[in-house]
């Protein structure tokens, strides 16, 4: 799950969208699934309008909250880009309520309750997140890990918890 700001802006060079593509398309090769919603800066790229993603990436509509269920996993995933670069509205209020027979998941771009030094886009509250009753909400906004933040876990990890970038999912790290 990619929380948004695949890319920094409105860059000339399709470069980083050709790495992220090859990227996508190893994830591909290995049969992983990927879910992404656009943030502020990917709203503003030419990059992420004109390059065609592989099959196993499921980019959000940017209009509605768009569910995808994975059967095989008893899971939900619910989100929705950035159409716009500024989105002021709370977009996590039309997410729909959580469905009591699978594992919910939220993926959204926000500033939650606000951030200094960060523009307030789609601000929510945690209370408010609570409220759609979701088990794991994918956020993303603040482009750098701080305490608490940026830790992964999978099902039968073996107690790596950190980083991953796309280099560490290309094998280039």
């Amino acid at each position: 799950m990619l929380a948004g700001d695949l890319y920094d802006g409105d860059w000339k060079d399709y470069n980083t969208g050709l790495y992220f593509m090859g990227c996508m398309e190893r994830l591909q090769e290995s049969g992983i699934r990927v879910f992404v919603v656009a943030g502020n800066h990917d709203a503003a790229s030419q990059i992420t309008r004109h390059l065609r993603l592989p099959d196993n990436v499921t980019m959000f509509s940017t209009r509605t909250p768009e569910k995808v269920i994975l059967d095989d996993l008893d899971v939900v995933i619910v989100g929705q880009g950035f159409a716009t670069r500024a989105v002021t509205e709370d977009l996590s209020q039309a997410y729909p309520q959580g469905d009591s027979q699978l594992f919910n998941i939220g993926l959204l771009h926000t500033c939650l309750d606000g951030k200094p030094g960060h523009e307030p886009y789609a601000p929510c509250s945690v209370d408010g997140l609570r409220s759609k009753g979701y088990q794991y909400w994918a956020l993303g906004h603040v482009h750098k890990c701080e305490s608490g933040c940026c830790r992964v876990q999978t099902l039968g990890a073996s107690g790596r918890a950190g980083r991953i970038t796309l280099s560490d999912l290309c094998g280039l790290a």
